[in-house]
C-alpha cells in the first residue's frame, strides 16, 4: 500500500513533532504500508528528502492562504498521484480535510481524516470568523464533504464522536484517536527538575506555575495573564511563572507590564519541542487558557497530554470536552471560569493537589487517556477499512 499523507503543519512545527512524526513512525513499520508520500505545507520552499519509507514532498505556501491555498495544495497532490499510484490519501487535520476531499473527488482515491474537528465552528465562535463570510461557508462545505465521502473519520474527543453519530456517521467509520504524549520524551525526572529550579533562581519552597502555546484566536490573551496576576496575588514571593511560547516577546512583555507582574520572577522563552519537558520538571502545576466555547468540547489539547506525563495537575479555562470530565471527576486538575472576580478557590485547589497527590497520579492519566497504544490500534482499523 502507498499512502499520501497531508498536513497543513510545517514539518518543523512542535505540532507536528508532537503528533505527525509518531504516527508515521507507526506507518512506516507496518509491512502493509510500502511507501508514504508525506506532503506538508511549508512556509518557504524546503528540499524533499527521503527518510526510511517516508519521502517527504514538502508543499511551499508562498503568498497563498485559505480557499486560494487548498487549491495550490490540492493540484500539487494531483500532480503526485498522476505519477505515483497512491492507494489512501491520508489527511492530519480538518484543514488537510479539505484538501484531501477535492483531491479524492478528482481522482477517486479513497480519503480519511484524522485528527476530524469541527474547524469552522472553532474560528466562529472565537470570533476570528463570520457565519456569513466565505471563509466559514468553504469549510463547512468541505466538513460536510469529509463527513459524507471520507471512507474514516479519527476525531481528536468521544464528544465529537457522538456528534458526528448523531449526524448520521456510521460508527463504523469513526476511530477515537486523541492527542497522544510521547512518554519516553515527556515524563517525570527528578534529577531534570533539580536542575532546572536552580538554573532559574527557584527556592525549595517555590511554586512554579507553567504555560506552553499561544495567545490569541483559539486561546485568551489578556485573561489569561489576569489569571497569572491572580496566582502571583495568592502565592506572593513564593510563585513563579514559565512562559514557553512563540508569541512576539514585545507583546507578551506588554501584558506583563500591564498586570504589574514581578519581572524577576517571570521566564518568558521559545523551546524546541524536545527541550519542553525540562520545563514541565521544573513546574508544579501547568496553565491551560483555550476559549471556553462549546465547539472547543471537540478538541483534545496537545498540551494537556504532555502536562500530566510529567506529573503535573492543570489549571484549565476549558469547561466542555473529554478533558474537562477528566479533570472535574478523576483530580486531573482544577476547572476555573474565565472571567472571574476571584479565582482564590481555584488555587486553593491546586495547592491542595500538591500536597496530597503525587506527580505520578497525573503520569497515569497521560498512560491511560493519551496512550500510543490508541494510535497503535487506529493505524490497524485504518488499514483494515473495507474500501482499502
Amino acid at each position: 500500500m502507498k499512502i499520501l499523507f497531508v498536513s497543513n503543519w510545517s514539518a518543523s512545527h512542535g505540532i507536528a513533532h508532537a503528533t505527525v512524526g509518531p504516527l508515521l513512525d507507526l506507518l512506516q513499520k507496518n509491512t502493509i504500508v510500502k511507501e508514504i508520500i508525506y506532503c506538508s505545507v511549508e512556509p518557504s520552499v524546503v528540499p524533499a528528502s527521503r527518510k526510511g519509507k517516508v519521502h517527504h514532498m514538502p508543499i511551499p505556501r508562498g503568498n497563498s492562504r485559505g480557499l486560494v491555498l487548498n487549491l495550490k495544495c490540492a493540484l500539487a497532490i494531483r500532480k503526485l498521484i498522476a505519477v505515483n499510484h497512491v492507494d489512501l490519501i491520508w489527511c492530519k487535520g480538518s484543514t488537510a480535510g479539505a484538501i484531501g476531499a477535492i483531491v479524492s473527488l478528482i481522482t477517486r482515491i479513497p480519503f480519511l481524516v484524522d485528527s476530524f474537528e469541527p474547524h469552522a465552528e472553532y474560528m466562529t465562535e472565537a470570533g476570528l470568523w463570520k457565519k456569513v463570510g466565505l471563509k466559514y461557508k468553504v469549510q463547512v462545505t468541505l466538513e460536510r464533504m469529509i463527513r459524507r465521502n471520507a471512507i474514516g473519520l479519527l476525531p481528536v474527543s468521544h464528544a465529537y464522536e457522538r456528534e458526528l453519530q448523531k449526524g448520521g456517521v456510521s460508527p463504523e467509520r469513526i476511530f477515537v484517536v486523541p492527542c497522544i504524549v510521547n512518554k519516553d520524551l515527556f515524563r517525570f525526572d527528578e534529577n531534570e527538575r533539580e536542575s532546572m529550579r536552580l538554573k532559574l533562581g527557584v527556592p525549595d519552597d517555590g511554586v512554579v506555575g507553567v504555560y506552553v502555546g499561544k495567545y490569541g484566536g483559539l486561546y485568551y490573551e489578556e485573561e489569561a495573564f489576569a489569571l497569572y496576576k491572580a496566582a502571583f496575588k495568592y502565592w506572593k514571593e513564593k510563585f513563579f511563572l514559565l512562559i514557553i511560547t512563540e508569541n512576539d516577546n514585545e507583546e507578551i512583555q506588554r501584558w506583563v507590564g500591564g498586570y504589574e507582574m514581578p519581572m524577576d520572577r517571570i521566564l518568558v522563552t521559545t523551546a524546541a519541542h524536545s527541550a519542553i519537558p525540562a520545563y514541565l520538571n521544573a513546574a508544579d502545576f501547568a496553565f491551560s487558557t483555550i476559549k471556553s466555547n462549546p465547539a472547543m468540547a471537540y478538541c483534545s489539547p496537545i498540551k494537556h497530554g504532555e502536562y500530566w506525563a510529567c506529573g503535573l495537575p492543570i489549571l484549565s479555562t476549558l469547561q466542555y470536552g473529554d478533558d474537562a470530565e477528566i479533570i472535574a471527576n478523576r483530580d486531573g486538575g482544577v476547572l476555573v471560569n474565565i472571567p472571574s472576580s476571584d479565582n482564590k478557590a481555584a488555587f486553593s485547589k491546586i495547592a491542595k493537589m500538591l500536597e496530597t497527590k503525587p506527580r505520578e497520579h497525573f503520569s497515569f492519566l497521560a498512560e491511560q487517556f493519551r496512550n500510543v497504544g490508541v494510535l497503535e490500534s487506529a493505524v490497524k482499523f485504518v488499514l483494515s477499512l473495507p474500501e482499502l
